[in-house]
């Protein structure tokens, strides 16, 4: 039965591998021999916003080898994210996780980049942003670092109907989206502190909060909020983003998203240093506690693990209420209309 299970498996792994083989083959040789160019890859699989921070450096490549065809081989459920860029001539949507090509591939391909984090090869402790940490690791140091993506028209306004937003212009009320995860312990604020955030959020302006993320059988629904749990596509998650008026956010993927189309941002972070993942360009704003033991994720070896940390994460049960409230009111003050108030 086992054997007959594993076999079953192989099969489907080895179907979709080829189907993966087949299909960027064709892709490959129809848009190089279009442009009668060599080409080089730029493969980063997983994790939004490491994808969304790879994205300069494949304007660097883009830049320095006009004569080239840039790819950007991605897995199929985010491979839109990198299509609403221009950094790249052609996106590749991998369905098997683990596919890529070798140099020389076809003829055509010259070279095959691999972007990883200092933690990811072992090396720990990054003392510099995410997005010149995956360019170091190909060897390259950027001059342009701000990723920019762009949802179309056809994609804001799905978004609009889907989830019943409106455009900034056209609503008397501002629209405020939290992230809460959840992700890794060391990076996640209770559902306490984000209920009391969203009460004084209402108490202070009239305001839509929409909330964005994954329940986990731990969470507690909040109140006074719309929420947009398990959104439908990345599509529609940067498309929604771009129409909000500030995000609210644990340290991930929405931080890096509501950077690229230019949304305010507010950030909590704690082993991270919100220097090395702030978008480079525009309105954003990390927030941690005033503690000893912060930023130890840059620390070598690394000074947390995923599933906590030797001093009960108390970077993040230190951050408070009263702190992320009062940037959100000088954040929304600087950038929104004063008619907002409730």
């Amino acid at each position: 039965m086992q054997r007959g299970i594993i076999h079953f498996l192989r099969g489907i792994y080895l179907k979709i591998r080829t189907q993966d083989l087949l299909l960027f083959s064709v892709l490959l040789i129809w848009k190089s021999g279009l442009r009668r160019k060599k080409v080089i890859v730029v493969r980063r699989m997983v994790a939004i916003g490491d994808i969304i921070c790879t994205l300069p450096l494949c304007e660097h490549l883009r830049k320095e080898n006009p004569d080239k065809l840039i790819v950007f081989m991605t897995g199929h459920s985010v491979h839109r994210l990198v299509k609403m860029s221009t950094s790249c001539d052609l996106v590749y949507g991998a369905c098997g996780g683990d596919f890529t090509v070798p140099v020389g591939f076809l003829g055509l391909v010259e070279k095959v980049y691999h972007p990883s984090t200092s933690d990811e090869l072992g090396l720990n402790g990054a003392k510099k942003h995410l997005i010149d940490d995956l360019a170091a690791s190909c060897g390259v140091t950027l001059e342009i670092r701000q990723p920019w993506l762009y949802p179309s028209k056809k994609d804001l306004s799905s978004a609009q109907t889907r989830y019943g937003l409106h455009k900034r212009d056209g609503r008397d009320e501002l629209l405020i989206c939290i992230n809460t995860g959840p992700t890794w312990p060391v990076r996640n604020w209770s559902d306490e502190k984000w209920q009391q955030l969203v009460d004084k959020i209402h108490h202070h302006y009239k305001a839509e909060v929409v909330e964005i993320g994954y329940h986990t059988p731990e969470s507690k629904p909040l109140h006074g909020v719309r929420s947009l749990i398990g959104i439908g596509s990345v599509t529609d998650m940067v498309s929604m983003i771009s129409l909000c008026d500030l995000v609210v956010t644990i340290d991930s993927g929405p931080i890096h998203i509501a950077g690229a189309v230019g949304t305010p941002v507010i950030g909590l972070f704690g082993a991270v240093n919100p220097a090395f993942r702030l978008p480079p360009e525009g309105n954003a704003l990390g927030l941690t506690s005033d503690i000893p033991c912060l930023y130890c994720h840059h620390e070598s070896p690394v000074g947390h693990w995923r599933s906590g940390c030797p001093y009960d994460i108390r970077c993040m049960e230190e951050l408070s209420v009263e702190q992320v409230t009062r940037a959100v009111q000088g954040m929304i003050d600087s950038t929104s209309p004063s008619y907002f108030a409730a």
